[in-house]
């Protein structure tokens, strides 16, 4: 889970680091969390709860302002990237919601 090193058809893949995954359910309550610790110590419960919290409440705001911004009734949040991470956001029909955090090379994540 910390990094992916794939070869396919003799092409090789430059590894791609993957720093979290959550999964939401509809309420918005964590129900998976898996941080890729680079220290030793693992967070505490009150700041790993503030972390859900915080990655939550992003990615219902990116989503809402992405509905309100969009001139069709087919709005769509997949992924932002910055200088240091990517997030990805994944929601199926039923309102589970997964986040996943990675390095900035990872490409798209949506199956075509």
């Amino acid at each position: 889970f910390d990094s992916i090193n794939m070869s396919v058809n003799n092409i090789r893949f430059k590894p791609m680091q993957i720093f979290n995954f959550l999964i939401f359910g509809r309420a918005g309550a964590c129900i998976y969390n898996h941080q890729a610790q680079l220290e030793l110590q693992s967070p505490t419960s009150k700041k790993r709860t503030r972390y859900e919290k915080l990655i939550f409440g992003l990615v219902y705001s990116l989503k809402s302002f992405a509905q309100k911004m969009s001139a069709t009734d087919m709005y769509t949040f997949n992924s932002y990237t910055t200088p240091k991470y990517k997030l990805h956001n994944f929601e199926v029909i039923s309102g589970i919601r997964m986040v996943l955090i990675s390095d900035v090379g990872l490409g798209d994540m949506r199956a075509k």
